[in-house]
């Protein structure tokens, strides 16, 4: 075998040998290129599910959150009326007539009394409706009842509207309207509740 012989065969072996090896690159290379472009796929799949996700929890928090400012916006309004309603209860018993809202005042103040004899206070307002001859007529009632009938016409006037207070020493029976209402809201709101809103 010649030099040359010997050289041309090395030459092809180290051709042959390389085409091996750049094959091998290339089919490595295409096999993590194909696992890469697999990986980034699944991880855009995971992130776009993630995303969807994310914004399916956002869109549900936004949607309870604006059906709680609802029902809270629902119950103050509601809330806002039924005050309203007491309110305007409250106006129409004080101004009634004088027989009516003494009459009034004559039943409230003869089941307050404790003992009879209280001070009344009455306000500025009632002055002219309840006088010490209306006080007089009371006393007189509730000696029949048993009690000692000396309730005391107060010179001092109230700052609330409607009804009275009955004073006896330190003690104080609030018997106002507005006190009453306040006292019997608990009960009387269901039943407004209903009647106004079903």
């Amino acid at each position: 075998m010649t030099i040359a012989h010997i050289t041309k065969k090395i030459l092809q072996n180290a051709e042959d040998e390389a085409r091996v090896i750049e094959e091998t690159a290339r089919d490595t290379y295409e096999k993590r290129l194909a696992k890469a472009h697999r990986k980034i796929a699944k991880t855009r799949e995971t992130e776009k599910a993630r995303i969807h996700a994310e914004a399916e929890r956002e869109k549900e928090r936004i949607i309870q959150s604006a059906d709680l400012e609802f029902r809270k916006n629902t119950l103050a309004m509601k809330q806002q009326v039924i005050s309203d309603s007491f309110d305007a209860a409250l106006k129409e018993v004080v101004n009634k007539d004088d027989h009516e809202y003494r009459e009034i005042i004559r039943r409230l103040m003869l089941k307050s009394v404790e003992m009879g004899d209280e001070e009344v206070i009455i306000n500025e307002h009632d002055s002219a409706r309840i006088t010490a001859d209306f006080i007089t007529a009371i006393n007189a009632e509730l000696k029949k009842q048993g009690k000692k009938g000396e309730l005391q016409y107060s010179h001092e006037k109230g700052t609330f509207t409607g009804g009275f207070i009955l004073r006896r020493g330190k003690i104080e029976i609030n018997a106002t309207f507005k006190k009453i209402m306040n006292r019997n809201r608990d009960i009387l709101e269901p039943e407004i509740n209903k009647i106004l809103f079903g």
